[in-house]
């Protein structure tokens, strides 16, 4: 392997396209944030949820609850789902929130449909990621890295469903650790992020019509159907 040095970084984006580039043969994918916390027998509780699914392109994803290092338990239980939240005028990328799931969609089930994607939580079958993978020249990407994303998995064939218990746990509080775009180059950084933003929103505004947007999806559904 090579080492990375933190100044030097590229964004999240970037570096899923390098961790991708380790998928040899494996059954699944899980992809996770840092900081993150597990229930037991966490793995085989994911597959379970997976293959109840009949879709061998579903993919298990939410925002995580938050976990309080120095505690034992987790202060919040009740699973939750994604949805819409608003367009940031700042960049006119859609901002992606969570929603308590209420009870009656899990009843008896082990997930319930979702309609969005969470990078920081994400299990699938490997073989979706050999279908969709990370673009690399999306330097700096923050905001808009997940419907990106979740377009072009949702193309493919994919479909979202978040998980009627939790199973993984983040520590969502940044305010003790650096991040990314403030440990290098913050101006260079930001720059980059301002031209993948703008290509994404370009991709995102023209779906097919744009021959670059029209070479990443797929052809099972289409980018304005999502």
């Amino acid at each position: 392997g090579s080492a990375l040095v933190a100044k030097t970084s590229k964004g999240p984006v970037v570096a899923r396209n390098l961790s991708q580039t380790m998928l040899r043969d494996e059954t699944y994918l899980l992809q996770i944030d840092s900081h993150m916390r597990f229930s037991c027998a966490w793995d085989e509780k994911l597959i379970s949820v997976l293959l109840s699914l009949n879709d061998s392109l579903g993919v298990v994803t939410c925002y995580p609850p938050s976990y309080d290092p120095l505690s034992p338990s987790q202060a919040h239980e009740q699973p939750s789902k994604l949805r819409a939240s608003h367009f940031d005028p700042s960049d006119e990328i859609l901002r992606i929130s969570s929603v308590d799931l209420p009870t009656e969609e899990c009843t008896g089930r082990f997930s319930a449909p979702s309609s969005f994607w969470a990078a920081g939580f994400s299990f699938s079958r490997a073989q979706l990621r050999r279908l969709v993978t990370y673009d690399a020249t999306l330097e700096g990407l923050f905001w808009g890295e997940e419907t990106i994303m979740a377009v072009r998995m949702w193309t493919h064939g994919a479909s979202f469903y978040a998980p009627c218990h939790n199973i993984v746990w983040h520590r969502w509080r940044r305010d003790y650790r650096p991040v990314y775009w403030k440990d290098g180059d913050v101006k260079a950084i930001l720059r980059s992020a301002r031209l993948s933003t703008s290509r994404v929103v370009r991709l995102l505004s023209n779906g097919e019509e744009d021959e670059e947007a029209a070479a990443m999806f797929g052809s099972r559904r289409s980018a304005r159907s999502f």
